[in-house]
């Protein structure tokens, strides 16, 4: 299952006052390999609560059996995770670059990528492990910080390795140019459906977040509003997915 969260313009249909909110987003892979969205709420802020709630909310809903969960390294994401899913937790490889890079100097930001490239092209666990130790000591002199915390990063970084290799690409990483693959990703909700709001009274203020789940279109408005056209078609689209 992979988890993301992302702040997004947020109108309260109740006051009519636009604010940022935490969009959180779960799914899965199907019994036939397409990826589906699993869970769609707004929540105040992205926190340990709001994920917590989140979680509950799908394992109440009728969710067991997972097996590994794919995030960034939100502190609060981490901590539902094992209080609510108990699930092993791989850590988003390509977060994990970007954040590497935004600890050393420009010029020797290619020089990092790289190195750490070769972990994640190794062909099984015990290699990678070796390669990481070797880029732990490439990396101890002038990246220390990033060779430290790659090191204490090992288990949660090829925790994907321990599953079969044809999957590895798309259960490493929640970045949609890694995973490929068909089925609905992260930036293909906009795609979906408008309309409807989604929790607690408020529409997101942006163009078309959605996602069918539970059989209901779970969607957002543009701040602007769709033409009547447009939202004619959507709410066929909507209708044809929750087989009204």
């Amino acid at each position: 299952m992979w988890l993301d969260a992302r702040v997004e313009r947020v109108r309260d249909t109740a006051s009519g006052m636009v604010r940022q909110k935490a969009l959180l987003v779960a799914y899965g892979v199907h019994e036939t390999g397409r990826r589906e969205v699993i869970g769609l709420e707004v929540g105040e802020v992205e926190s340990e609560a709001e994920w917590r709630s989140f979680l509950r909310s799908l394992v109440a809903r009728g969710l067991t059996g997972v097996q590994l969960v794919i995030s960034d390294a939100h502190p609060g994401l981490k901590n539902a995770i094992g209080q609510v899913l108990g699930a092993q937790w791989q850590r988003c490889t390509v977060h994990f670059v970007r954040d590497m890079l935004g600890h050393v100097p420009r010029q020797a930001q290619p020089m990092v990528r790289g190195a750490l490239k070769q972990i994640f092209a190794c062909p099984d666990r015990t290699s990678a492990g070796e390669t990481l130790r070797a880029v732990v000591d490439q990396l101890g002199s002038p990246a220390e910080k990033v060779a430290r915390l790659l090191e204490d990063a090992e288990e949660e970084l090829l925790a994907y390795m321990r599953f079969p290799r044809e999957h590895w690409p798309k259960v490493r990483s929640t970045d949609e140019k890694v995973k490929g693959g068909d089925g609905p990703g992260y930036r293909d909700f906009g795609r979906w459906i408008w309309s409807r709001r989604v929790a607690g009274g408020a529409e997101i203020g942006f163009c078309g977040v959605g996602a069918a789940v539970d059989g209901q279109e779970s969607a957002v408005s543009s701040a602007r509003g769709p033409s009547p056209a447009s939202a004619a078609r959507h709410r066929r689209r909507v209708g044809a997915l929750s087989g009204r």
